[in-house]
């Protein structure tokens, strides 16, 4: 042996006999002050270097500390297995400092039998950094089927080390931050550590803060993990992130169990953090409420329900989502489902109001672009790329301000807006079941104002379901917003929109059953991203269906001259692919007399749209239904504007369930016949005859067989 390596080895064996001392809490006093030396055996006190231990069984002891100064301690173990021992923080107490070097040094564990309360006057730092090459586990605490109370006092928990509460289900890890207290988490170097909660721990914030500090980005293990826990904000209580680095996203990722925001709680994520809804396990679940008047505020985005399992986001609050005091920016993106994520967000009250990027409902990214999943697995199979998505509204305001299509943090295009279903980014690459998205509109506002809307884009099945409720695409004081479209299936996309009840007004044109890129008028050009621009076999449905006839459907399009592309207007059906416009029974109208109504098989002058009338294509079908029911059935009134009907457009009437008068019924009005009539070839009728003339397209009721009459 060296003479460097022997006096390392002596200085080793003397400091570490100097950690192997313990103070001892003597068993017959059962309350007394840390700082005096007669409470512990043999007079030896806790310090830096000493352990402390508080295990004595068979009584209940009640623990002081209190000082002028701040207290220093290591490896302080707390625990009565046949009695009660309580901890009182008057002081400032420092585990772990900075000059340790070497050793487990595990700061603070207190087990079942134990409630550690840090009141006013009182503190816990817990600086977990060492500095040399011996550092063990550093900066260590536990709470484990014990309680531990932050009554207007402080816990500081800095460094590299890790926080755990573990607990049984007749003796929860609870931690309580009440009357003011604060406690914060921070890592001050990248590593697997972490604040965890098992699935029998409890966070309880009440007019108090829980910080969570975190440098790292989203390339590194997440710091915060609810494994299956419970988390209660209420009061004025927030539970904050803040990005102490210039680091771009730096997420809070929340796990499985549930959180519940009441009262005027807060959840704030500053520093350009996204906040992530992640299950770690396709069989884990997360319940997130907000309720109250709570409030949620991020400049980043939001992810519910992303990668693993199963998130359940539920908004009832009166106030409103992403608006902060003291940050008044909008959340960027919302994803509700994403990749194999299965998320389902609930709106019942208050205001969200997004902007940025958009809404993106049952979405997936690109195999290779989600190898930094916020600290969960990683996924590169394209088959695992199969999210679901569900947004409900029954309540409250939904804002989606999205600009046309901008680069993402990846420096891919992609559209902007209200996407419902969004398989886009992984078209080409993925073979599995598709992405899947559903809204499901039953009351309340929804204000699309910039940006597009799409239901079913690229390999995506995409619904939304309209009850009730006021659905309002673009702005009317803008040329802008107009003109971004509503796509109802674009791109090899599957999508149909149902309304039954409400109210649906769009100022700009809508597509059912594709479209180009040009019709989209983004402005940024799409070539070489990626992106599927063109399959034909994009599905779309716009079915209108009144359930209560005392509410009579509003579906209307607007007139408007903005946009580039002036001979695009009203609602286009079967542009690139198949697209079918249904009416079935009474009581509903579609409301394009300014705009009109096209039933095209493809573009005029292939994709590139100008204001020059081209040929059509013919590639896909546009096919308009009527379905009566014993009252009657729904209006096209185009009255002001043009239906344009392609060679092969199809119509189908049937007038089985009619038994009501008149028994001739308007079905189409119209300008006048300039855009065309229906081929008596591609007419199917059940139980009437059709009368086309060159204002009104009609049936008229007759039991068997059917005439076509042109006037």
């Amino acid at each position: 042996m060296t003479r460097r390596a022997g006096l390392m080895a002596v200085a080793f064996f003397a400091m570490y006999s100097a950690l192997a001392d313990t103070a001892t809490w003597m068993s017959d006093v059962l309350s007394g002050s840390w700082t005096n030396a007669a409470n512990w055996t043999g007079g030896i006190l806790p310090s830096e270097t000493t352990s402390a231990s508080i295990e004595r069984s068979g009584a209940d002891y009640t623990v002081t500390i209190d000082s002028d100064s701040t207290i220093l301690a290591t490896n302080v173990v707390v625990g009565n297995a046949n009695g009660t021992t309580t901890l009182y923080v008057d002081s400032p107490i420092s585990f772990f400092p900075r000059k340790m070097s070497a050793g487990d040094h595990r700061a603070f564990q207190q087990n079942a039998g134990t409630r550690t309360v840090v009141r006013s006057s009182g503190k816990m730092e817990m600086d977990g950094a060492g500095t040399g090459y011996l550092l063990g586990t550093c900066g260590y605490m536990k709470i484990s089927k014990s309680e531990l109370v932050v009554d207007g006092g402080e816990i500081n928990f800095v460094g590299d080390g890790k926080f755990a509460m573990e607990g049984a289900a007749s003796a929860p890890a609870t931690l309580v931050v009440t009357n003011g207290g604060i406690v914060t988490y921070r890592l001050d170097v990248t590593g697997d550590k972490s604040f965890t909660m098992d699935a029998n721990s409890r966070l309880v914030v009440h007019d108090s803060k829980f910080i969570i500090s975190d440098p790292r980005n989203m390339y590194h293990a997440a710091p915060f993990q609810l494994l299956g826990g419970n988390i209660r904000i209420s009061g004025t209580g927030m539970l904050c992130s803040t990005n102490m680095t210039t680091s771009a996203i730096a997420p809070l990722a929340l796990n499985s169990g549930s959180v519940t925001f009441c009262d005027d709680a807060k959840l704030v994520a500053g520093g350009g953090q996204a906040v992530v809804f992640q299950p770690r396990n396709d069989t884990d679940l997360l319940s997130v409420s907000f309720t109250g008047c709570s409030t949620f505020g991020t400049s980043e985005k939001v992810y519910v329900g992303d990668s693993h399992g199963r998130t359940v986001f539920d908004w009832n609050s009166s106030a409103s989502l992403a608006r902060v005091s003291t940050d008044p920016s909008i959340v960027r993106n919302l994803f509700v489902g994403y990749n194999r994520g299965v998320g389902e967000m609930n709106i019942r009250n208050g205001c969200l109001s997004l902007g940025g990027y958009g809404i993106y409902v049952g979405s997936a990214m690109k195999t290779g672009d989600d190898y930094r999943r916020w600290g969960g697995a990683k996924l590169d199979d394209p088959a695992q790329f199969c999210p679901t998505g569900i947004l409900r509204m029954v309540g409250g305001v939904l804002v989606s301000m999205g600009v046309g299509a901008r680069s993402d943090s990846w420096n891919a295009k992609r559209l902007v807006g209200l996407m419902i279903g969004d398989g886009s980014r992984n078209f080409d690459e993925y073979s599995g079941r598709p992405c899947y998205g559903r809204f499901e509109l039953s009351g309340g506002s929804v204000t699309n104002t910039d940006g597009n809307f799409v239901v079913g884009y690229g390999h995506a099945v995409g619904r939304v379901v309209q009850t009730g409720g006021d659905f309002f695409k673009g702005d009317p004081s803008t040329t802008w917003s107009a003109s971004h479209s509503v796509v109802i299936g674009l791109a090899g996309g599957d999508g149909a929109y149902v309304i039954s009840n409400g109210t649906f007004t769009a100022n700009t044109r809508i597509f059912v059953g594709g479209a180009s890129f040009d019709d989209l008028d983004t402005g940024i050009s799409f070539a070489n991203t990626g992106f599927p621009v063109a399959p034909r076999d994009s599905k779309g449905v716009l079915t209108l269906a009144c359930h209560d006839k005392t509410k009579p459907i509003k579906f209307k399009v607007n007139a408007t001259n903005a946009g580039n592309i002036k001979s695009i207007k009203g609602v286009w059906v079967g542009r690139d692919g198949d697209g079918t416009v249904e009416l079935i029974g009474s009581g509903a109208t579609l409301d394009v007399q300014y705009t009109g109504l096209t039933l095209t098989n493809g573009f005029t002058v292939a994709h590139g749209e100008t204001d020059t009338e081209g040929e059509l294509l013919t590639h896909g079908q546009a096919t308009l239904r009527f379905v009566f029911d014993e009252d009657g059935a729904g209006l096209v009134d185009s009255r002001y504007a043009t239906v344009n009907i392609a060679p092969n457009a199809k119509l189908e009437v049937d007038m089985s369930a009619y038994t009501n008068s008149p028994r001739t019924v308007t079905l189409i009005k119209r300008k006048d016949s300039t855009g065309g009539f229906f081929a008596p070839e591609n007419i199917l009728l059940r139980n009437c005859i059709l009368i086309q003339d060159s204002t009104e397209i009609k049936a008229r009721y007759r039991r068997d067989g059917f005439m076509i009459l042109v006037k």
